[in-house]
């Protein structure tokens, strides 16, 4: 992780700041550490993404955040599919290790 993306996981997830957000403290010590064990598998999460993009096409939906979202698990799952779904850092990052 970079020094701007520690400072940015540090300044969303501050406990007891306004942005204070619980899971983001816990993934982004997760992705600092790289640990990647699964609690929720990345490659499920690249399903689930993929049947709500499925779902919003058979309504004929156009939902771009929801395309955006569906694409970096996919992503990710292609070569982490069986880590813990803040692997997704991994398809985003230039540092692989």
């Amino acid at each position: 992780m970079t020094a701007s993306q520690t400072e940015t996981v540090a300044v969303l997830g501050a406990q007891g700041g306004t942005l204070g957000l619980p899971y983001l403290r816990m993934k982004g010590t997760a992705v600092r550490e790289r640990d990647f064990a699964a609690a929720f598998r990345l490659d499920l999460a690249a399903r689930d993404a993929g049947l709500v993009r499925s779902a919003a096409g058979t309504r004929g939906l156009d939902l771009p955040v929801a395309e955006a979202i569906a694409r970096r698990p996919a992503e990710g799952a292609r070569e982490h599919g069986g880590m813990d779904v803040s692997a997704t850092y991994l398809a985003s990052t230039p540092d692989k290790e």
